[in-house]
């Protein structure tokens, strides 16, 4: 669920969480 949310939340949150 936490996975899905950082998605939908933006391109740029789930940047950050990668790097």
């Amino acid at each position: 669920l936490a996975q899905s949310e950082s998605l939908d939340s933006g391109p740029k949150k789930r940047n950050a969480r990668r790097e």
